[in-house]
């Protein structure tokens, strides 16, 4: 189950970075998954400063080699939205008529990269950004089926993976932080994938009150969305 990929990340997030445990963890989550790769992408990260990136993928080696040769970094459009946006990406939303990005998507599709796929830009409170990404074969109608699953249930592991890496990989120390009663009600909730409106209306206050709370929450837990201010939380044992 995903959730329990999930816990695994938290609680057992030293073996999950130990001789290639990050490598064989995406494995993992594209085998139960029915995924055809899955990839992360730190940039910026607080890693020493010749080291500017930091990447574990699924993807083979040919293609890797091949993406770096031809710098396609300057031309992959989800590459391009994650380093500019906050909200997941839909890889179909990028394709386009333009010659160059028509032609990256099919050599991407030759090397065994599926055609559908999303991508989960995280900023940090350090100033790092990272992306995770899954892709997958699945036909359109499909896609739009599975789509909105995967957006709720792999952001979380995208998020707890980033905090993985910078706690095993980056030595980012955990942070000591205190939360009021009311402030991890809100939280659990939030984590049980409750909206603002639904956790007003279980605890008997007002919506307002909640995004009030919300964001000192974010605040404190230094998270930009309230995904990310869940999985820091648990992996703080504050919920």
């Amino acid at each position: 189950m995903l959730e329990e990929m999930f816990y695994e990340l938290v609680e057992q997030g030293g073996p999950v970075f130990e001789e290639g445990g990050g490598d064989r963890f995406l494995q993992q989550l594209c085998s139960q998954h029915n995924l055809t790769n899955a990839a992360y992408l730190g940039v910026n990260l607080p890693l020493r400063k010749e080291q500017y990136t930091y990447i574990i993928a699924t993807y083979s080696n040919d293609w890797i080699r091949r993406y770096q040769s031809q710098n396609y970094v300057a031309i992959d459009p989800v590459i391009q939205a994650g380093l500019r946006g906050i909200l997941p990406i839909d890889w179909g939303a990028l394709r386009s008529p333009n010659r160059k990005i028509m032609s990256f998507f099919g050599e991407a599709a030759e090397f065994g990269v599926a055609k559908q796929g999303l991508t989960f830009p995280i900023r940090g409170t350090r100033g790092e950004t990272a992306m995770f990404s899954i892709n997958c074969e699945m036909s359109d109608r499909e896609w739009a089926k599975q789509k909105r699953s995967f957006l709720e249930k792999f952001w979380i592991i995208a998020c707890s993976f980033h905090q993985s890496v910078l706690e095993r990989e980056c030595h980012v120390a955990k942070p000591k932080i205190s939360l009021t009663p009311r402030e991890m009600e809100i939280l659990k909730w939030a984590a049980a994938g409750k909206s603002e409106e639904e956790t007003s209306i279980i605890l008997g206050i007002t919506k307002r009150t909640v995004e009030f709370m919300m964001s000192n929450v974010r605040g404190k837990l230094g998270a930009s969305n309230k995904v990310e201010a869940a999985v820091k939380a648990v992996r703080l044992n504050l919920i």
